[in-house]
């Protein structure tokens, strides 16, 4: 979860324009009213749809209203773990000490909108009574909202290489293939895949690919009666002892302690 509190809840006011630098990490919702949006250079010009903006310290925000009639939200925290991007249609998060790329800006429909204005109006209560535990909710709604945004850019289907990359692996679990292999499938060569991948993904493949077998034999452990040596051979393990390994590097314990479920 981000870290830092949550230190401003904001409604929109009577302001028809304004330009003005964000000094705390928020999320805007912004649901009419605009003649424009910008967020340094980039400029939203009419937009027909509410949208939602998260807005990294630093950058410096403008807008005009088409009138006071407007619509808009937004929570604050004090938090350095939202950064600028060098592409400014995104933002960085850092979660696990690896800075994941999200959109800045994500247009969402009106029903979205109407259910996520809600989500606000309970912040914006939790907000005027400032006690430790509606901190903490307040927290976890900002987390909610960085959810809801990820969820959305997976619903845009993507072809980009390291996605091609990314499903070759999901496929290949037994580890039929060597990266090499899969790399050369996608047109590139090892060193090249492994650099765009580890940007779009902030892990290499040989990382995605070990966390996408061990979870593969997390789930097959606990929802399945094979041996642990049967489950290390499907997944294309010639040793038993790479296996278990690897598991407890990934898992943090040893396959032999995961607690099995019957599932006659």
């Amino acid at each position: 979860m981000i870290s830092g509190p949550v230190v401003s809840m904001t409604r929109s006011g009577s302001n028809r324009g304004a330009r003005y630098p964000i000094n705390h990490a928020s999320i805007s919702l912004h649901v009419y009213g605009y003649k424009f949006y910008r967020v340094d250079d980039r400029m939203l010009s009419y937009p027909k749809k509410p949208f939602l903006v998260i807005l990294p310290p630093g950058v410096e925000v403008e807008f005009a209203a088409i009138s006071e009639d407007r619509l808009s939200w937004s929570i604050q925290m004090q938090s350095d773990d939202i950064r600028r991007c060098d592409d400014n249609n995104y933002v960085e998060v850092c979660c696990d000490e690896h800075w994941i790329r999200i959109p800045a800006v994500t247009f969402i429909s009106r029903a979205e909108s109407r259910q996520i204005e809600a989500d606000y109006q309970r912040l914006f209560q939790l907000y005027q009574t400032p006690i430790p535990s509606h901190q903490l909710r307040m927290r976890l709604g900002f987390a909610k909202l960085l959810r809801f945004i990820m969820d959305a850019d997976l619903d845009i289907i993507k072809d980009t290489p390291a996605s091609r990359m990314k499903r070759l692996i999901d496929k290949d679990l037994q580890g039929k293939h060597s990266l090499d292999e899969l790399s050369k499938q996608c047109g590139y060569s090892t060193s090249h895949m492994r650099a765009l991948f580890k940007e779009e993904y902030t892990i290499s493949p040989l990382a995605y690919q070990n966390r996408a077998r061990m979870n593969k034999a997390l789930d097959m452990l606990q929802h399945s009666d094979l041996a642990i040596k049967d489950i290390a051979d499907n997944l294309g393990f010639q040793q038993l002892s790479h296996f278990s390994r690897m598991f407890k590097q990934i898992h943090g314990i040893a396959p032999s302690k995961i607690e099995r479920h019957n599932t006659q």
